[in-house]
């Protein structure tokens, strides 16, 4: 997987790794922008809207992958929910953001795992984004 893209709520998944560009998956909830993104990108790039506070989303999103691609061998989380009013910020925001940043991309990581085994291998990556 290879990080294609910086919009919030975005991760990639790069499969079928091969010199040159990584065939990769981009996952947001904004389809206007990830469609416009993956188009932008050719054949090796594709869009599936998904919501990372959503198990089943979550889990369509690896399948899609999979299917495209035949493969998944890398996984790159790149997602952030940025949600802050500040000293306001209540505990509902805060959690909601934990479910994006961090559990979203921990939900990722079962269903691509399965794939990586049968292509012989596989990497994820967490990766910190700011500004």
């Amino acid at each position: 997987m290879s990080p294609v893209s910086s919009s919030d709520n975005e991760q990639s998944e790069a499969t079928n790794g091969a010199a040159g560009i990584i065939p990769a998956v981009l996952q947001s909830t904004d389809a206007q922008r990830g469609g416009a993104l993956a188009a932008s990108l050719g054949e090796r790039a594709m869009f599936a809207e998904t919501d990372l506070a959503d198990d089943d989303a979550v889990r369509a999103c690896v399948q899609a992958a999979h299917g495209r691609f035949g493969r998944i061998d890398m996984l790159v989380d790149v997602a952030c929910a940025y949600i802050d009013d500040a000293l306001a910020s209540t505990r509902a925001h805060w959690l909601a953001a934990f479910d994006v940043n961090v559990v979203g991309a921990c939900m990722l990581l079962p269903g691509a795992h399965r794939f990586m085994r049968e292509a012989g291998g596989g990497a994820s990556r967490p990766l910190a984004l700011s500004g």
